[in-house]
């Protein structure tokens, strides 16, 4: 069993990540996050960028295009953000694999706006979604 999850572990430790949240959403995306690491029992990668300065589209696709999933935390206002709308759509024309989080904050707007890709209740869902998938 042990050589099985070290194996698994080596395997999956090239997954890459890119998580996507508002930063009013930031102390509940947090906790998802470090919530998706113990999951995965930190065989994956979580990429973000938090500093919007003047290169941030350049930096967002960048990290994006090295991802292997593009990782939505959905909040109550989640797609109101030009940021967030502009990430959805680069994951999208680099047709990158979308999944999205609910947050305990997450309205029926955030959901709707994510047709066309994976929903999930909580981290267990994403991460047996992206396990699998693999």
């Amino acid at each position: 069993m042990a050589v099985i999850r070290e194996l698994k572990r080596s395997i999956f430790t090239s997954m890459k990540i890119f998580a996507c949240f508002r930063k009013l959403d930031s102390i509940q995306g947090e906790n998802v996050l470090t919530n998706f690491l113990e999951a995965s029992e930190k065989s994956i990668a979580i990429l973000k960028e938090i500093n919007h300065n003047d290169d941030w589209k350049k930096i967002v696709e960048q990290k994006m295009e090295e991802s292997n999933f593009i990782l939505f935390l959905l909040g109550e206002k989640t797609f109101v953000s030009d940021h967030i709308k502009w990430e959805y759509a680069k994951a999208k024309s680099l047709n990158k694999r979308i999944i999205g989080i609910k947050l305990n904050n997450a309205s029926e707007e955030s959901i709707i706006y994510c047709q066309g890709f994976q929903v999930f209740d909580n981290v267990t869902q994403a991460y047996n979604f992206i396990d699998l998938g693999t």
